[in-house]
């Protein structure tokens, strides 16, 4: 039996490619596994290695 033009098979003709992440927008990011992850800026040779303040006004979008 001829197959009907224009039908597709179920699933044979289908890809489906990987979901995308977009790139983060801002410093504040979910990784793959769903994290949060935040980047940090430093100056070069500073003395000090900590995060000293993390508010709306410091991290912004």
């Amino acid at each position: 039996m001829p197959k009907k033009a224009g039908v597709m098979n179920k699933g044979k003709n289908q890809s489906k490619e990987p979901e995308r992440l977009l790139p983060p927008l801002g410093p504040v990011a979910v990784d793959l596994k769903g994290c949060v992850t935040i980047a940090i800026h430093a100056k070069p040779g500073s003395k000090q290695n900590a995060a000293t303040d993390v508010t709306a006004k410091v991290v912004r979008w």
